[in-house]
């Protein structure tokens, strides 16, 4: 017995037959809107954990510089920003010692238009429609002296703080030695890297260099990083290890304001402080709205829309397979595929990248196939590409491009799923030579997919379909 389930691609769906036992997880609106956010992030504000108040901290000739995750990431830049700035209005502050910083880590430089509203996003918004990011008054009235873009290989504005305990090198942006506070704004949503996302200062203050020491396939690829519980989480323990030497290194805390979003993207709590103290209460209500209860599937099918990735589409099949890893990884109790079973994705992935803003891609695309795998590219071509490709690390130094290395931490997330799964199937795509680059299997349909899928795994496989996993708000799985 089949039903028909309509899956996202491109900016519409398909509709695709699936048996009558497969189980559909279609991420909910759930979870309590705050009545008043405003008035939350003032409540945090004025009982931050683990530290003092912003206004205990600073005085009139401080220097202060707010940080924030870059347009790519959600986060309540637009709702929080303004509050810090009244809170150091009234501790006397002066306008000109306060500088905003956006933290791109190895990501291109962005225009005032997307730190107004950032259009590269999926999240259920119909095409076009952005996340507000910076309120325009406040971007103009910064723009540009004392607003800051970091660049990940701009080494001029690097400090070398040494090695963390757990041994990656720790290279910041300056402003951390500069500022007698920096103050940085991200949000705690579910993510693939660590879990929840949050103490954004190690990768978007950091150089690109320092950011190769756990980005990798050591660390990143490491079977203790390919799951989302943040608690037990071997690359989360190293973005804690790199924050505790940043702050031993400058003799002093950073001071965080982190967000929590329901599946709804309405920003339902809020906590300030320092980062080991505000993570635990940040986990907790994240798990209360994004952990769903799931079993372990067979085969797992999966429509990818435009925007399963905030700096370029699911045309691009790096793309893609992040994607893959996206859902392989997101799971806490045990894996949601069984090892050798199947994925499949419903894509357009033609092959078109961005060049522009990933010039990078399509070469290391290339390499990774020829290598087979992220550990050999690593080992063969990491170093050329973190120091040596002027070609292109030119284009980042200008502004318009991601740092030549930025593919490479893809490679790394993405090996998981190489090594997982017994196929990764990406159905419908109109280039079928772009999924054999990245390591897939072209289906010309989905009913040719689910034809080598029970070739694998027989005729009745515990079937979990994902219609909507990246067009609505990420979650987890609670696998049993």
């Amino acid at each position: 017995m089949w039903k028909d389930v309509k899956v996202d691609r491109w900016e519409s769906q398909v509709e695709i037959q699936v048996p009558e036992s497969a189980m559909i997880i279609e991420p909910e609106a759930k979870g309590g809107q705050s009545s008043d956010p405003i008035e939350k992030i003032k409540r945090a504000l004025k009982n931050p954990l683990g530290m003092e108040r912003i206004r205990a901290i600073v005085n009139r000739g401080s220097r202060v510089a707010i940080a924030f995750d870059d347009p790519t990431k959600l986060s309540p830049n637009y709702l929080a920003i303004p509050v810090i700035l009244d809170e150091l209005h009234e501790a006397g502050v002066k306008k000109d010692n306060i500088v905003l910083v956006s933290a791109n880590g190895t990501h291109r430089k962005y225009t005032p238009s997307e730190y107004i509203e950032y259009r590269n996003v999926g999240y259920g918004l119909p095409p076009g429609k952005g996340i507000p990011k910076i309120p325009k008054e406040i971007l103009y009235d910064f723009w540009p002296h004392r607003f800051i873009q970091h660049n990940g290989a701009n080494t001029k504005n690097f400090v070398n703080m040494g090695y963390s305990r757990l041994g990656d090198l720790v290279e910041c942006n300056r402003i951390l030695v500069d500022h007698d506070l920096v103050i940085y704004v991200g949000g705690a949503q579910p993510m693939k890297w660590g879990g929840y996302g949050g103490t954004g200062v190690v990768i978007g203050l950091s150089s690109a260099e320092s950011i190769a020491s756990h980005h990798t396939v050591r660390v990143i690829g490491h079977k203790e990083s390919c799951h989302a519980d943040p608690r037990t989480h071997l690359y989360r323990a190293h973005k804690d290890a790199v924050m505790e030497k940043i702050e031993e290194s400058i003799g002093k805390k950073v001071f965080y304001v982190e967000g929590v979003v329901n599946g709804a993207r309405e920003w339902t709590d809020f906590f300030a402080g320092h980062f080991k103290e505000i993570q635990e209460p940040a986990w907790k209500a994240g798990d209360q709205d994004r952990l769903y209860p799931a079993e372990q599937a067979d085969v797992i099918i999966a429509g990818l829309p435009r925007w399963c990735a905030p700096y370029d589409t699911s045309r691009n099949p790096l793309v893609c397979v992040s994607a893959a890893s996206s859902i392989l990884r997101m799971w806490v109790g045990k894996p949601i595929l069984r090892e050798g079973g199947i994925l499949i994705l419903i894509a357009v992935c033609d092959g078109f990248i961005d060049t522009t803003a990933l010039p990078s891609y399509p070469e290391v695309i290339d390499l990774f196939g020829k290598m087979g795998n992220a550990q050999r590219l690593e080992e063969k071509y990491l170093e050329e590409f973190l120091f040596f490709r002027e070609d292109y690390l030119k284009k980042h130094m200008a502004g318009a491009a991601n740092h030549p290395v930025h593919p490479f931490w893809l490679c790394a997330e993405t090996q998981y799923v190489h090594d997982h799964v017994g196929k990764l199937i990406i159905a419908t795509a109109e280039n079928p030579e772009a999924v054999r680059k990245v390591g897939g299997t072209w289906a010309e349909d989905f009913g040719q997919a689910w034809k080598m899928a029970e070739k694998l795994v027989g005729k009745n496989p515990r079937c979990l379909v994902l219609p909507t996993f990246f067009s609505r708000f990420p979650f987890k799985f609670a696998v049993k």
